[in-house]
């Protein structure tokens, strides 16, 4: 079996990050995962990154990636163990949404992102084959605003376990992606290699994943077990 976190992210290129990529690589290793998703906040949205906002798009893609490739290389050093490239995309404060299935190129193309509406993310990245999954819905902090509702519906999936939400928001993006048939999957949104929570989520399957486009796949199919509290 082979046990894959879809949530992580990295010092490199979220605020809130705390530990580097090499580092969040090895926790997880030792923890017994296959592999992670490198979900670091995107280039823009709400201060949630270092990136500045005033270089050329490129360069601010180009510095993005640069904490997954040093995911990648840091795995060459574990047998069997893949780092995959994601994003995690703020459209409001504590309101996320992430994304699997992009590459550097895609992002190149599209420099209109940073102006869209996350209706119209949504559309775009689905429509070219990415899958686009509501993280964390119905998280209740003082930080979140409260104007702004969770955009379950323009996903095509929903985060039904998040090891940083509690068992009450947890349950009700269950019942939200049951009710709705969503495709559902479990991240630990982990920002710390010393979080005592690496373990608790993720995605288990019965072949090893080989890339981000093969993991889009699998999640569409059904073809996989959650992780939910280690079990």
């Amino acid at each position: 079996m082979y046990k894959y976190d879809l949530h992580v992210h990295t010092s490199a290129c979220s605020c809130c990050g705390v530990s580097t990529p090499e580092e969040q690589v090895k926790a997880y290793y030792e923890k017994g995962y296959s592999g992670i998703v490198i979900t670091d906040h995107f280039v823009f949205g709400y201060n949630a990154t270092p990136i500045p906002h005033d270089i050329p798009w490129k360069e601010r893609i180009d510095r993005y990636y640069t904490a997954y490739l040093r995911a990648l290389k840091e795995a060459e050093k574990y047998d069997g163990f893949n780092v995959f490239f994601g994003a995690e995309y703020s459209y409001a404060t504590g309101h996320d949404i992430l994304l699997y299935g992009l590459d550097k190129e895609f992002l190149y193309l599209h420099p209109e992102t940073e102006k869209m509406t996350v209706e119209e993310i949504c559309k775009l990245f689905q429509d070219n084959g990415c899958l686009v999954v509501q993280a964390h819905p119905f998280r209740d902090r003082d930080y979140n605003d409260k104007s702004v509702e969770p955009e379950l519906d323009c996903a095509c999936g929903v985060e039904i376990f998040n090891s940083c939400n509690n068992d009450e928001e947890n349950q009700k993006a269950y019942d939200y992606a049951v009710k709705n048939g969503k495709i559902m999957t479990s991240g630990g949104d982990i920002h710390s290699a010393a979080d005592g929570r690496i373990g608790l989520a993720g995605i288990i399957t019965d072949r090893p994943i080989k890339n981000i486009f093969d993991l889009t796949e699998i999640l569409k199919s059904g073809n996989y077990s959650l992780c939910v509290k280690g079990k």
